[in-house]
């Protein structure tokens, strides 16, 4: 009866291996398709000089120049593309008619558990909102949206103050001010306001930073807002908001 019992704690056992062994193997391959569908995007971010024809180039700032048509092709939902220096922030933004679909679909529309970073379908495609709100995963290996959580740190955002949105139209850098852990009540993810409304959501967003920055925006400025998972309790939210700057 021992033997009986032995075996057939010993299968069970195996099968409980092998079945958690795929599912870190899906995981595993899930995160390899998804860095690999991103990494290809790149080819249509084309590093150029702002003056090609400088005596002295490499004192001159390399714009990227986003060759949207190549990627409306690949997806019509695209938007813009965002990047920020020194991390792996450097993705396409898509929006579609919900808040769903890309938290499970790749820019290809391949599903997968990366999704793809997008912007709120209550947002005008064109950042023209007072509050634009931008979301991406917190995934397990850095990748997505993950690097905005450092700015709980005084340290990144003070080597990091600004991030980059290019669209079809124009080129912005977008400064940031504030960020802050946030639960689903917060009124981080509001997109309408009246002038007094406004001023009053800036300075509250301000007095919850988690860094100190110098930049207190207008009422007259646009707002992006990064939004993504974190883990302090249940439904947690990081999110970070910068003032909108066109590019010269």
């Amino acid at each position: 009866m021992r033997k009986i019992v032995t075996v057939i704690l010993i299968c069970t056992l195996a099968v409980i291996a092998c079945v958690s062994g795929y599912k870190i193997f899906q995981a595993i391959n899930e995160y390899r398709v998804g860095e690999t569908s991103y990494d290809d995007l790149k080819k249509y971010v084309i590093a150029t000089s702002s003056d090609t024809e400088s005596k002295k180039p490499e004192k001159q700032p390399f714009k990227p120049v986003i060759a949207f048509d190549e990627l409306s092709a690949v997806n019509s939902d695209i938007v813009s593309w965002i990047r920020l220096n020194g991390s792996v922030i450097d993705y396409p933004v898509a929006q579609c008619g919900d808040n769903d679909y890309y938290l499970n679909h790749l820019f290809n529309k391949q599903v997968n558990s990366s999704g793809c970073i997008f912007l709120d379908c209550r947002n005008n495609p064109d950042f023209s909102d007072r509050n634009s709100v931008i979301y991406g995963h917190h995934m397990k290996n850095g990748s997505m949206f993950s690097a905005i959580t450092k700015y709980k740190e005084q340290a990144f955002y003070d080597k990091h103050p600004e991030f980059q949105l290019y669209t079809p139209t124009a080129n912005y850098k977008v400064k940031i001010f504030a960020g802050y852990v946030a639960d689903l009540k917060d009124e981080a993810w509001n997109t309408e306001f009246d002038d007094v409304e406004f001023s009053e959501w800036i300075e509250k967003r301000i007095q919850k930073s988690l860094f100190k920055s110098k930049l207190k925006p207008s009422a007259e400025d646009r707002i992006v807002t990064l939004s993504t998972c974190s883990y302090e309790f249940e439904n947690a939210r990081f999110v970070i908001f910068g003032v909108v700057r066109k590019k010269g």
